[in-house]
């Protein structure tokens, strides 16, 4: 099958997040033909612009699917009736009312097949075509490492205490001010380290290198980071937010926390006290969040869709 993704490139350094396009070289194993429409440029304008290329795109290009990712590019996708529509919201789409309504009014009755990336944002969409799959991790690059080793290659101090704050810390949804009080509260002398700048390689070093990850997000739909962390056996300490709580399920070393910053230093402390790795590694391949299993239940949707089936399924 030949699918045509279409991504925003503004955040990811000129191209689709990682999380897209490791989800699309995961299809290609099974045999699809991918490539990407990439969105270059914010606000309305440019959206408009793109809306127009995409259907000429489309006109000249044969394509049996187009899958699009968040809102912004679902409502530049559905807008042509050529192709079939697949969209993937992610999350952040459906938390803000606006969006919300956008996804509602427009994208649903427009799109052949949504997807959710938890169940708590099912509920804002109607049951019909719409399925929940979050996005897989490479469990082949994200995988633990030795700590020493680990640090040693990334610069870090070999005998100080780090904690790995979710993402960069002017991100106001990703809540950092909560993180700063947390971590100064917690009487450990842990570093907080802000993520950013971080090849996907680098990446994977620093949730071994690192002692915690610690995310306080206002909201989250499901994501990478908690699951990375999971993979590489890093201990989380995490605001309920998003799938976070299921996917963590009764991992050792990793606690789900209100938004108290007394009660996310208690557990920041817990946690780096113990001086434990977790077995995060061991539930994420438990509850199935592979690429490989991920780019199956895709694949099981896309056949629907050219079957004209409709799609209802968790």
């Amino acid at each position: 099958m030949r699918v045509l993704f279409v991504a925003s490139a503004n955040n990811w350094g000129n191209q689709a997040a990682p999380f897209i396009t490791e989800q699309a070289e995961s299809l290609k194993k099974l045999g699809h033909e991918i490539d990407f429409f990439l969105v270059r440029g914010k606000g309305w304008l440019s959206y408009i612009k793109h809306a127009a290329r995409l259907k000429a795109y489309l006109k000249g290009n044969r394509y049996d699917l187009v899958h699009a990712h968040f809102v912004w590019s679902a409502l530049i996708s559905v807008v042509q009736r050529q192709v079939p529509v697949v969209v993937t919201f992610h999350g952040s789409d459906l938390a803000e009312p606006l969006l919300r309504m956008f996804s509602l009014l427009l994208v649903y009755p427009l799109a052949r097949s949504c997807i959710v990336v938890n169940d708590k944002m099912r509920h804002y969409l109607p049951t019909r075509k719409t399925t929940v799959i979050p996005c897989g991790i490479d469990t082949i690059l994200f995988t633990p490492l030795d700590k020493a080793e680990a640090r040693r290659k990334l610069g870090l101090d070999k005998d100080a205490k780090y904690i790995l704050f979710s993402s960069r810390f002017d991100r106001p949804e990703k809540n950092a001010p909560l993180a700063h009080k947390a971590v100064s509260a917690s009487g450990t002398n842990a570093r907080l380290i802000e993520f950013d700048g971080y090849t996907r390689e680098q990446s994977a070093l620093l949730y071994s290198a690192v002692d915690l990850l610690l995310l306080t997000s206002l909201h989250e739909g499901s994501p990478q980071v908690i699951k990375e962390a999971m993979a590489c056996n890093c201990p989380i300490v995490s605001t309920d937010v998003g799938d976070v709580k299921g996917m963590i399920g009764n991992t050792e070393n990793s606690y789900i926390c209100s938004f108290d910053a007394t009660e996310i230093a208690a557990k920041i402390a817990k946690a780096l006290s113990s001086g434990n790795r977790s077995n995060g590694r061991e539930r994420l391949l438990h509850i199935g969040l592979s690429l490989e299993e991920i780019a199956a239940r895709l694949n099981n949707v896309y056949d629907n869709v050219m079957k004209g089936a409709d799609i209802t399924h968790a």
